[in-house]
């Protein structure tokens, strides 16, 4: 599968291996190369790799079963192997079967109040100066007490609610009935009649423990077999064969959702509640609101928790064969893998389901200001998945001869070989992430910046595949009694990308009966992988930083030039790259082993990774950094055709905010839109 990582300045994707399938009863060591390994395993061992050699031929059985339970939590941990092998046809055939079973409870974070607390700061020791420091303030401000923005702040002024119930741009607070904050203000009280009151924004956002009611770690169901069948098939030929199922289930609960802050939604001016706030002027009750949209800003729809579910099957078929002719030891192996995941996250929100509850006028629509309670919600969730499968077919074929030719230290070892294999991933994302199903937000703004699911980015489906050959070889050279070379050269051609050649020398001398010295010097390539190639345009949100906002915030003379705090979410645009080139290590080592004694080693290694040509992203941080530089070198010249950084998309400029920007010594600009970046 693939995930993200942040590489460069953004997030790229990264492929990984599931490690749980490999059965653990059934491992008979581990071998650990900690220089690169790319001439002797193939591209992707850049840093290292860790062989996993299982064991062969097992006969018995053993049983072992393991609970674990907890002191302070409500859960168990159960896991139980089995391991069973015998020989048939007179010792010539051995099967083996090797079963994993792990079943693991949740932990809710409620259950402990450190991990259900979103405020850390009553744990903090009293004397620390970090005690009413807001770093330790893990509340969220989007709660289910929202801040509601009138959509137009001039046209509530001269209205009789201006500077009583709400600030003088129109913009109030939803607060729990009875709370001081619904009169602290010296407003009278606003009782909405769903529990709560509203106030002149700017009392404080009552903020949110979204922790409490969450999973630290979810449920788990995971089984895995693997089947091993060797057979004598005589005249020195042995085959063997490997089968292996491998399945999980997880249940997560997670954090409810909330909207991007790039992307608002509003109460309809024919919203049913928003017409039910009535208050009495001049003995009348009276919808003081009604014709009136809002923005919904620092809001959290916590009436419902989000439930992830994540599936996973993997199966596995290996067939291969070894003998020996003359002095020559070859192996050749088929295998076929296919892994496939479905994740499905239950009360997730439609952007559309939502908008259409904001603006019925009838008792069914949503009501933001009760609190979560009797809101409607219902009409709104939906379940959205994620479907994932990747395939590995791979044909390989080796030999090797201990004897090939004769030094005077001894004989010279070699190995050749030849590999095939083909690669796919497809990433099937739901319709309404993946564009099918649309949403058009009242900037105007779709896919591929607006996704019909709250609280998530568009996302495209993705699928890509490749084929690689590589042919490699390795010999094991005795240059002196003591001292032993290997030499390792590899190239591998791909068929999206192009090809490359590695190689790796190294040497050992043992010194002495008790130290021996080793070092080593090889070259490594990672190729981009399939996703980095093939990815169409993702979109994703984040809170970052307008440098070229912050830095007018900080040398100008007006107040509020632009985005007083200057920092917002901010999207990033990405799409793969078929030109990208490949990652490329430079890698040396050089180690010591000392033997003062029987049954003791002492090993001390040195050794780096110099790598080049990292594939990632510039990022949003970087390239705002890099349009603010060049708005400031501009100053207020050719204003109608300078644009800064073309890559950092902006809203068109407030013409009223002009006097404040010439203050600062730039051409006006609006808000970021979106940051446009490829992979690189």
């Amino acid at each position: 599968g693939y995930q993200t990582e942040l590489i460069g300045g953004d997030y790229v994707p990264t492929t990984s291996v599931n490690s749980n399938l490999i059965p653990v009863t059934g491992i008979d060591r581990l071998e650990i190369l900690r220089d690169g390994a790319s001439a002797i395993y193939g591209a992707d061992a850049v840093a290292g790799v860790i062989n996993n050699v299982l064991q062969k031929d097992f006969e018995g059985l053993t049983v072992s079963a393991k609970v674990s339970a907890y002191d302070h939590f409500g859960t168990e941990d159960n896991s139980a192997t089995i391991k069973w092998g015998s020989f048939f046809n007179d010792g010539a055939t051995n099967i083996s079967v090797f079963f994993n079973h792990y079943n693991r409870g949740n932990i809710q974070a409620k259950e402990d109040p450190r991990w259900g607390a979103g405020d850390h700061r009553p744990f903090v020791d009293s004397n620390s100066p970090w005690k009413t420091s807001t770093s330790f303030r893990n509340l969220s401000s989007n709660s289910i007490y929202p801040q509601m923005d009138m959509v137009s702040s001039s046209e509530h002024r001269g209205e009789s609610y201006d500077h009583v119930w709400t600030d003088s741009n129109g913009e109030f607070e939803v607060f729990p009935l009875g709370d001081a904050k619904c009169t602290n203000r010296g407003n009278p009280l606003f009782d909405t009649g769903y529990g709560t009151c509203i106030a002149p924004d700017g009392n404080g956002a009552l903020r949110s423990n979204f922790w409490g009611s969450t999973d630290v770690r979810g449920e788990v169901l995971r089984n895995n077999v693997v089947m091993f069948i060797n057979h004598d098939m005589g005249n020195g030929i042995e085959s063997f064969t490997e089968l292996g199922v491998y399945s999980s289930d997880s249940d997560r609960i997670a954090h409810a959702s909330y909207a991007f802050t790039s992307s608002k939604h509003r109460v309809g001016k024919d919203n049913y509640y928003l017409n039910q706030l009535k208050v009495d002027v001049d003995g009348v009750p009276t919808a003081i609101f009604a014709g009136k949209q809002l923005y919904i800003d620092n809001y959290r729809y916590e009436e419902r928790n989000r439930l992830v579910n994540v599936q996973k099957e993997t199966y596995r078929f290996l067939q291969g064969f070894r003998g020996s002719s003359g002095a020559w030891d070859w192996e050749t192996a088929f295998v076929d893998s296919i892994a496939k995941s479905r994740d499905v996250t239950r009360n997730r929100m439609s952007n559309n389901l939502l908008k259409a509850a904001l603006n019925d006028p009838t008792p069914a629509a949503y009501n933001p200001f009760s609190a979560g309670v009797n809101s409607n919600i219902e009409r709104t969730l939906i379940d959205v998945y994620r479907k994932g499968t990747s395939e590995l077919t791979m044909f390989d074929f080796k030999m090797s001869n201990n004897e090939i030719m004769s030094l005077p230290a001894g004989d010279v070892g070699i190995l050749l070989g030849f590999e095939y294999r083909e690669e796919s991933i497809d990433d099937d994302r739901d319709p309404r992430l993946d564009g099918t199903i649309t949403y058009t937000d009242y900037e105007g703004d779709t896919f591929p910046l607006v996704a019909d699911v709250l609280n998530s980015s568009p996302t495209s489906d993705v699928s890509g595949s490749r084929d690689v050959s590589s042919i490699f070889a390795e010999l094991q050279i005795p240059l002196a009694d003591s001292i032993d070379m290997q030499i390792a050269i590899r190239n591998e051609d791909f068929s999206d990308f192009g090809d490359a050649t590695v190689g790796k020398i190294a040497v050992g001398w043992q010194a002495a009966s008790w130290m021996s010295l080793r070092g080593s010097v090889s070259t490594a390539f990672r190729a981009p992988n399939v996703i980095q190639m093939n990815e169409e345009t993702v979109v994703r949100s984040g809170t970052r930083y307008d440098r070229a906002a912050f830095r007018v915030n900080e040398v100008q003379s007006v107040d509020n030039v632009i985005d007083s705090d200057s920092r917002y979410t901010i999207q990033r645009m990405a799409t793969g790259a078929s030109g990208l080139e490949a990652e490329e290590s430079d890698n040396t080592s050089f180690g010591v082993v000392l033997t003062p004694m029987d049954n003791l080693i002492v090993t001390i290694d040195t050794w780096t990774i110099e790598k080049d040509k990292t594939i990632g992203l510039f990022g949003r941080e970087n390239q705002t950094t890099n349009d603010m530089l060049l708005r400031f070198a501009n100053g207020t010249a050719n204003c109608d055709t300078f644009a800064g950084d073309p890559l950092v998309v902006r809203e068109a400029a407030d013409d009223g905010e002009a006097a404040g920007f010439a203050a600062a010594g730039v051409c006006p600009f609006g808000p970021i839109k979106f940051v446009k970046n490829d992979y690189t």
